[in-house]
This record gives structure tokens, sequence and C-alpha cells, in this order.
């Protein structure tokens, strides 16, 4: 369950790509070693292969609070690798988010520091995965689909799901 700040409103598909090139940047710059990034705004626009005009700036930002605001509540979704159990827990993923741009600078001069929530960044297991090969889906369920199959064909080489259970569980289709 998301519970989200009635300002911003719920993260959605393009919140999706955000959050995950959050990751990918975190990857990037320190390889998951500290909770803290600081970058150009326009690094995060050019992995997510939008423009650097001013609404995608406008539009990440957003995103990025939207982030910032959610709760996400999980009821025995959540491994916890010390308990060896599923656990129910209730978390922020983002703990802060700061945009810094200089007066009379352009946005491509924006900065964005953001840091992750300590229970989110000590319990995040992120797998690596093929970041060019995913934003060049076109399609949130595609992208949804490519997420969870990459993590699951990580593990053994075979899966099966139900097709109901796959698309409404777990890729989020709408009944």
């Amino acid at each position: 369950t998301v519970i989200f700040s009635p300002k911003y409103g719920p993260p959605n598909a393009t919140d999706r790509d955000v959050l995950l090139m959050l990751m990918q940047l975190t990857h990037l710059h320190t390889a998951w070693r500290t909770p803290t990034i600081r970058c150009p705004l326009s690094e995060a626009l050019a992995l997510l292969r939008w423009s650097s005009g001013g609404s995608d700036y406008d539009r990440i930002k957003l995103s990025m609070k939207r982030w910032h605001a959610a709760t996400l509540n999980y009821q025995r979704a959540w491994w916890d690798k010390d308990r060896d159990a599923w656990v129910d827990l209730s978390l922020h993923i983002l703990d802060s988010v700061k945009f810094r741009k200089r007066l009379g600078q352009a946005h491509r001069d924006e900065e964005t520091a953001f840091s992750w929530s300590p229970e989110f960044f000590n319990r995040c297991n992120l797998k690596v995965f093929d970041w060019d090969f995913y934003i060049s889906l076109k399609s949130p369920i595609s992208k949804a689909a490519y997420r969870l199959l990459d993590k699951r064909f990580h593990r053994k080489p075979h899966i099966e799901f139900n097709l109901e259970t796959f698309a409404f569980s777990k890729i989020g289709l709408s009944r």
C-alpha cells in the first residue's frame, strides 16, 4: 500500500522510472556505499533520455518530491535476511531531496542532492540490471514485466506464473 501526499499525488509509471534512475545514479556514483548522492539534474535527465528543457526539470523534481512524501506499507512482502523471514514494514524511500539553482543560471546548471532513507538503504538488495534495455522499453507494462522477470531469472532458469497472477498481482494491471 502506498500512502501519498495530497499535494504531490501518488507515484505513477514515470515516477517508477525516476526511482530506478536514482538507483542507477547511486550505483554509478558510489556503488551503493553511501546513501547521499549529489549530481547535476542534467545527468539524471540524460539517464532517463529526457530533454534538457525546463518542463522535464520540473517533472523530475516533482517525481522526487512524490517519492520523498510517499509512505510504503508492506505486509509480509519485505525479506528480512537477519530473521530469515518475510516481514511487515512501513518506510519512506527517500529521506531528503534538495535542489539547487543559482540565481541567473539556466536549468542545465541545476543540481540535486538526495538521500535514501536509512531503512530502505540498509535493506535494499539491488540487482544491477540492463538500464539501457529497460529505458528503451516504451510501455510501463513491458518495463514492469522486464524488472520482475529479470529478477526472477537471476535465481533460476525457469519460472511459471498463472497469467492472472502475473498480470494483476505481479505487474499491477487493473482487473
